[in-house]
């Protein structure tokens, strides 16, 4: 194992081969890489990167297109429930960074940013073909009253 996480290492990564085949990718790159380029991921948590970009989905899911990585850092029009973990997210140390597996689970507990009627019905429509007749009359009964109120 230690062996092959080595030649990972130390063989070129296909992000820095094709990035530059995207237009305007480098836009999505972290800071850290922008700074000093795709070999400062071997110093950093493996997730840092992908919080990064995740982060920067996010940002254009509620704000639109960017066009530097100065706007991402900002929360603005994110929600305010969502600030806080967004920040982590985008936070220019890559050690600092929350992992996506960790925003998500923030946001999934009782009361965090994903706890919504909307996110509700879109879980219960996900199982609906595992419950039985009773199960799916009642979620569709309850779900629906809620959207109608």
């Amino acid at each position: 194992m230690r062996q092959l996480l080595g030649k990972i290492y130390k063989t070129k990564l296909t992000s820095k081969t094709y990035a530059g085949l995207v237009p305007e990718s480098s836009r999505y790159a972290p800071p850290e890489i922008a700074k000093s380029g795709w070999d400062t991921i071997k110093r950093h948590p493996i997730t840092a990167v992908d919080a990064y970009g995740f982060g920067a989905l996010i940002y254009e899911v509620f704000n639109g297109s960017f066009t530097t990585g100065e706007q991402i850092v900002s929360a603005r029009n994110i929600p305010p429930s969502m600030q806080q973990s967004y920040k982590r997210l985008t936070n220019a140390n890559p050690k600092a960074r929350l992992s996506v597996d960790h925003f998500l689970e923030q946001g999934s507990r009782n009361g965090g940013f994903f706890d919504t009627p909307l996110v509700h019905v879109t879980q219960g429509v996900e199982s609906l073909g595992m419950k039985n007749e009773q199960e799916r009359e009642e979620f569709l009964r309850f779900d629906f009253q809620l959207q109608i109120r």
